[in-house]
């Protein structure tokens, strides 16, 4: 999927959050930013849809990251990655996500 693509249907509040990803980072700060931009809207259905892309938005990067962090024997960067995405998950509402078993590469 092409750079453009993906950030076609990002919500303005998300921006900075989808570019931090991006650039691979996964911390404590792109998670405060991510609650900010959750937090950011006109009215109910602003926050919603909001909220929505933001799931969309970390459904089709946790995959893409986990494959980017390399083989197995890095398992140490791998789970902060995904506890990352669990958390993040977890802000955005998505329990169904943030419970899922993490998926593993081909090299496993």
């Amino acid at each position: 999927m092409a750079a453009v693509e993906r950030h076609a249907a990002i919500p303005k509040p998300l921006s900075l959050f989808a570019s931090r990803l991006s650039h691979h980072r996964s911390g404590d700060e792109e998670l405060r930013v991510l609650e900010a931009a959750l937090s950011v809207g006109a009215d109910v259905p602003a926050l919603l849809a909001t909220r929505s892309a933001a799931r969309r938005l970390l459904r089709a990067r946790a995959a893409e990251a986990l494959v980017a962090a390399g083989p197995v024997e890095d398992d140490g960067r791998r789970i902060a990655i995904a506890n990352f995405f669990a958390r993040a998950f977890a802000l955005v509402g998505d329990v169904e996500v943030s419970t899922a078993p993490v998926p593993r590469s081909a090299d496993s």
